[in-house]
């Protein structure tokens, strides 16, 4: 194969971030402490997005309630953050993904419980709003 690159001033250039990039990518520029640092920081990393990721499912699914059965399904914050506390370690396991073969139960159980907890909220919330507005239907035709 011929390079007509090889030996010049492009070489000369390239084959250095090349190497850079190798070693970057092998931590072997690292010494065992920085490395340790930079694993601690990346799973300090990995649990805020992971939590982040668990409250916009939880904030899905509340908008999808809202948008399909009523508009007033709200969830209380301790709610909300019992969902995120369950959802967060089935979505550290898989990522935002489903796995493709489930081998552990328990992140998952914890969070259909959540969602089942969330479904149960919003039910009762639902009877509640149908008898206030049965409640205030009365009220109009007695006005009326």
């Amino acid at each position: 194969m011929v390079e007509p690159w090889a030996d010049t001033e492009i070489d000369a250039h390239f084959l250095p971030m090349l190497s850079a990039l190798k070693n970057a990518a092998n931590n072997s520029g690292l010494t065992e402490s920085e490395r340790e640092q930079a694993d601690t920081k990346k799973a300090e990393f990995d649990t805020v997005c992971v939590e982040n990721e668990a409250k916009a499912a939880v904030w899905a699914i509340e908008k999808a309630l809202q948008t399909f059965i009523d508009k007033r399904i709200t969830f209380d914050e301790a709610l909300k953050n019992e969902a995120v506390k369950d959802f967060a370690p089935l979505l550290m396991k898989y990522g935002i993904l489903l796995p493709s073969f489930l081998s552990q139960y328990q992140e998952e159980i914890m969070a259909i419980k959540s969602a089942g907890t969330l479904g149960m909220s919003a039910i009762a919330q639902v009877k509640l709003y149908k008898e206030e507005d049965l409640a205030l239907q009365d009220l109009n035709k007695e006005a009326a």
